[in-house]
């Protein structure tokens, strides 16, 4: 689970929802072996220019600068909820850094890089259901305003949504007394919705123009 406004208020949920999604078909792939990797935000933050920052992106074009680039994981480059945008530099440290008490911090002289090989998009039901059964959670782009206003835990939500403005990762989907539903975790801490998750309405469109 992530918190993209912590330290700071930070737009950077397309970052966060790229990059928990493939996170965990890293894990998917290596059978959830030790030690669990979560890719890092903040290198798309820092270096992806063709997005803004802290101030909004999409999950394809983050999958771009993956795919020509490569990039790290969180014990390289820590989330600061700071980008580009506010001045930072895509420098070898804002990639992978490592401090030590006698002499700073530097580039590790060994680090892992990760890279995909192709991106794509799927929307509609039936197309989505087949992708996450395939490879694992999906990105997704949805309408966030029904999200702001959610106070139940657990309940299903229906509002239909009006416009596309944050990007979630979705992980499954279920049925509750007939009414099919989405998982999704969003990326606004634990204390969101039941543990930062939430059912949207599933079929004929969805929820929050999730499909």
């Amino acid at each position: 689970m992530k918190n993209q406004h912590i330290p700071l208020y930070c737009g950077s949920c397309w970052a966060q929802g790229s990059t928990s999604a493939l996170s965990d078909r890293i894990s998917i792939m290596r059978n959830a072996a030790f030690p669990e990797i979560n890719i890092s935000p903040q290198v798309l933050l820092d270096c992806d220019l063709n997005d803004n920052g802290c101030h909004g992106g999409w999950h394809t074009s983050a999958y771009q600068y993956i795919q020509d680039n490569t990039i790290t994981d969180e014990t390289c480059a820590p989330y600061q909820a700071l980008s580009h945008y506010e001045g930072r530099k895509c420098t070898p440290q804002a990639i992978c850094n490592e401090c030590t008490p006698s002499s700073g911090c530097a580039v590790p002289k060994k680090y892992n890089t990760y890279k995909i090989s192709a991106y794509g998009s799927v929307n509609g039901e039936e197309n989505m259901m087949k992708e996450i059964m395939q490879n694992g959670p999906i990105a997704c782009a949805v309408d966030a305003n029904p999200l702001h206003d959610f106070t139940g835990t657990w309940d299903i939500i229906t509002d239909p949504g009006q416009s596309i403005n944050h990007i979630v990762s979705v992980v499954g989907w279920g049925v509750d007394n007939g009414t099919k539903y989405w998982i999704l975790r969003n990326s606004w801490g634990e204390y969101w919705a039941n543990e930062g998750y939430a059912r949207v309405l599933k079929g004929n469109g969805g929820a929050v123009l999730i499909e």
